[in-house]
Formats: structure tokens, sequence, C-alpha cells
């Protein structure tokens, strides 16, 4: 129905055309020129004709604008170019613990319903470091691949009370820095009842859990970059990490830890597109922005 309005319109158009030039048609009626929508159509057309006024006020479009809008009623308005896929990888956090316990698997299920959750072997690290400094250095130290965007560390000690409190320190995983201490007291409970004390341990670390999660969903989301051949660049972060073929990643270069703060990722350099997966936490893409990549450059959300 929209195209016979648009021929219609054309034919009246063309009558219109007719007349010849004028200025009026009676004494209310006046007529203006325009281009000819149809000049295109016909090499006898008359490049332009004249209309009543009324046509041009009321907003009937004219030349090129008639032709896309009786174009745009038969076969619809343009859509949009499909934009990158909406994901939000999740954080990937390695948990360490501090003493002769068996917090870091506890503490790690837990986490591991909201964020990707890595263990790195512990033979030849820890007793863990004493001071906060000598920490964050074995959190560079571990995380040279950028495997990791958090590290937690979990322990207990004896709180100003009676009863034991755990401790976590979460450090920014990429630059070392300490972001945030956690201190959470562990329920009073039957020490000579295994169910007391597993009840209260797993409060606790309920608790824990929650602050790790309200510090860690503002650490931005960053990994390494592993190899770079030819036009591919694979990064060491895949479909357990979240993210999505079709994915735009930014590409940084030159970040640096700022003490008290965390880690300042660097300028952007370009952008990578996301274009397959290597195995259960890899992938490649292509450069499609920028001067290119190297091994020593950090990938993020676009």
């Amino acid at each position: 129905m929209g195209f016979l309005r648009y021929l219609a319109l054309l034919a009246l158009l063309a009558v219109t055309a007719c007349a010849g030039p004028r200025t009026a048609a009676g004494p209310s009626e006046e007529y203006v020129e325009i281009d000819n929508p149809a000049y295109t159509m016909s090499p006898n057309a008359s490049p332009t004709i004249w209309v009543p006024r009324r046509y041009v006020e009321s907003g009937i479009p004219r030349g090129s604008q008639l032709l896309k809008k009786g174009y745009e009623e038969v076969v619809g308005k343009e859509t949009p170019a499909p934009t990158s896929p909406a994901v939000s990888p999740r954080l990937r956090i390695a948990v360490l613990q501090m003493g002769g316990n068996d917090l870091a698997a506890g503490l790690g299920e837990k986490l591991r319903s909201s964020a990707l959750v890595g263990e790195p072997r512990p033979e030849g690290a820890l007793s863990v470091p004493a001071t906060m400094e000598e920490r964050g250095a074995y959190v560079l130290s571990l995380n040279r691949s950028r495997d990791f965007n958090a590290v937690v560390f979990i322990g207990s000690q004896k709180g100003e009370g009676a009863g034991n409190v755990l401790v976590a320190e979460l450090y920014d995983g990429m630059g070392g820095i300490l972001l945030r201490r956690i201190e959470v007291p562990i329920p009073v409970h039957q020490e000579n009842d295994a169910a007391s004390r597993g009840a209260a341990l797993s409060a606790s670390l309920d608790s824990v859990a929650e602050k790790v999660r309200g510090v860690a969903r503002h650490v931005p989301w960053l990994c390494g970059i592993v190899a770079v051949e030819g036009e591919k660049v694979y990064i060491n972060a895949g479909r357990e990490s979240g993210i999505g073929i079709g994915q735009r990643l930014r590409i940084y270069r030159g970040g640096k830890g700022v003490k008290g703060l965390g880690f300042d990722p660097g300028s952007r350099i370009g952008t990578l597109e996301v274009t397959g997966f290597v195995g259960p936490n890899g992938a490649y893409g292509t450069i499609r922005e920028g001067e290119g990549a190297r091994t020593s450059d950090l990938v993020g959300i676009e």
C-alpha cells in the first residue's frame, strides 16, 4: 500500500507540472517551484515542477527525500550494523593460604560462583612472606604471565577477645598492590564438635567471600598476551573467563602499580577482536586498530 501511495503522489505531482509555471491558481491557491522527483525517470521530464504551497508547508517530501520515503515503506527502515557482543568477563582470583590451615580451598569454593578462581601450586613459596611489601612482590612473581586479576591470602589469628579471626588480604594481581585487609571473627562454637566448628568456619568464610567480592568487582578485568604470530594475537583468557567471539578488547601498554591505589594499565594502543578459542581458558584474535601488540602488553574490556 505504501508503494501505491507513492505512485499516486507522483501522478499528482506530474499533473500539477502540466499546468506550467504560475504564481497562483485562484484567489487563495498559491504555487511554488520544486525539484521534480521524476526527473531521472524520463528523458523528457522537466527538472522542476510547480505544486501548491500547502504541499510543501504540510511536509510532503520532495526529490530524493520522496524516493527514500517510498523505498523505506516497501523494504523497511535501515537497521543499524551489529555491534560487539555485550559480555562481562569474570575476574580470575587466586587464593593462597597463610599458615598451616585449609582455608584456601574453602574460600575458593565460595568465590567460585561469582569469579573464576585459580589456586597456584604452593611449593617453593609459602611460608607466606612476612610483610605487606614482600607479599606484593610475591604476587608479581607468581603472576608473571598475567593469569590472575587479583590474589587473596587467607589465614587466621587470635583476636583481641577469646576467639580467632579470619584475616584476608586482597592484592591487585597486575601490580602487587594491597587493596583491602579484611578481618572477620569466627563465631563461638564447640571446639570438640566437628559439626559446630565447621558451621562456624563456613559462616566466617561466607562473610570473607562477600567482602572480597565487594572489593574485587571494582578491580579492572585484564589478561596477558601470550604470543603474537603474524596477525594472530593469543591471550590467556577464554571460555572460562566469559569472553565471546566477536568481542572487542582494548590493548594497553606501559602499566604500573600505584601504591595505595591499584594498577594503572597504561596507554591504550589498539583494539583486539576475539575470533577463536584455544583450550578452556585461552583465545586468539585480530588487531582491528592500533599499532599492533607485544607479549608485554595487557588486554582489557572494550
